[in-house]
């Protein structure tokens, strides 16, 4: 069962708070999983995406899924699913079903154009990176973080609107957060940094 997680931030005593924030975080695909491949075909991408045995720091002490259970949680599931497929390009009829998994799961996001998705590399990375600034952004929320800082990542390429954003901070729920990943831009590479107040503590 598809569970779409929708994360509301609100501003108060402000005209741009922000409305709704989505995000899909969380999804059970074990009936895609196990109807698609075959026994050998779940064995050959379990034991091939090295990923799916570490956590952050290297350690091989989770499993995001298993061969007979692909219940994703708290994964920023689309670029999970483009990178899984991406890994297994050296098995084109396994990556090509997975791929296809990819982009019928990106439909969920409201502003997907499922034909760039499809066709243009650009957006497609831009889709992506999106995907894992909702994701970073449910994980500040959820630590706590209260403000965020702008980068463009140094890109040369990137436009004047990024450049121009670069380095200024804003509150988590102001709206800029929401508006500037809601349109297309090519050359886009920003992403969030968190400002960590003294006292905040992370595990």
């Amino acid at each position: 069962m598809k569970k779409f997680i929708l994360k509301f931030f609100n501003s108060m005593n402000t005209e741009n708070s922000i409305v709704e924030f989505t995000g899909l975080h969380n999804m059970d695909l074990t009936d895609w999983w196990t109807s698609t491949f075959t026994d050998q075909e779940r064995s050959i991408i379990y034991q091939k995406f090295y990923p799916n045995f570490c956590d952050m720091l290297g350690n091989r002490n989770r499993s995001i899924f298993t061969e007979n259970n692909f219940a994703i949680e708290d994964e920023a599931i689309i670029p999970f699913m483009e990178n899984l497929s991406t890994y297994m390009r050296n098995h084109d009829d396994i990556a090509s079903k997975i791929f296809l998994k990819f982009l019928d799961i990106s439909k969920n996001d409201p502003i997907c154009d499922s034909e760039l998705l499809s066709t243009s590399k650009d957006y497609k990375n831009w889709f992506i990176l999106r995907q894992l600034i909702l994701y970073n952004i449910k994980n500040f929320n959820q630590l706590g973080v209260k403000r965020v800082s702008f980068s463009d990542g140094n890109y040369e390429n990137a436009i004047d609107e990024c450049k121009g954003l670069s380095g200024k901070q804003f509150g988590l729920g102001e709206s800029i957060i929401v508006e500037h990943w809601k349109k297309y831009k090519p050359t886009c590479r920003c992403v969030l940094l968190p400002e960590i107040e003294e006292g905040l503590l992370v595990d």
